[in-house]
């Protein structure tokens, strides 16, 4: 056998992997997904960093009998399924269609720090209000570069 009818024959093998495995064998779940390959159709489950979705994390690895570990969260999520917002950020990302947004405080109104992590409220400063902190409340004014 040559080496390129070796490699065609390899490539054949890959190809034909089913139920979300690949390698040369077929031995190995393919990236997306985790588990221990036996056989079954079910072995290779999606990762879900944090939801089964494909537009989420698509690598995580084996962690145990039955468990897992995202291992290259998105910018802005944290946690080992990537379940929560990191500092800096807010939002519920364990909810469908919920993501991770970066906090927008304003400079003028917010006291320093990060905001909320799941609402993106700010800590505002005496007389600055909403979420970001950048309106005046009643009977305040802004005066611009004082802080």
């Amino acid at each position: 056998m040559t080496a390129s009818s070796f490699q065609s024959l390899a490539t054949l093998f890959r190809e034909k992997c089913q139920d979300n495995t690949e390698g040369d064998r077929c031995e190995r779940c393919a990236p997306g997904f985790y588990g221990v390959v036996r056989g079954s159709h079910d072995d290779c489950k999606p990762c879900a960093c944090p939801l089964a979705n494909p537009d989420n994390n698509p690598t995580c690895v084996t962690e145990g009998h039955d468990d897992y570990r995202c291992t290259s969260c998105p910018e802005g999520y944290e946690g080992k399924y990537c379940e929560r917002c990191a500092t800096g950020y807010h939002g519920n990302p364990r909810m469908p269609g919920g993501h991770c947004e970066e906090c927008k405080c304003s400079p003028w109104g917010a006291l320093p720090g990060p905001c909320d992590p799941v609402t993106g409220q700010c800590r505002c400063r005496l007389g600055a209000t909403g979420t970001p902190c950048d309106q005046c409340m009643d009977r305040h004014v802004e005066i611009s570069g004082v802080r």
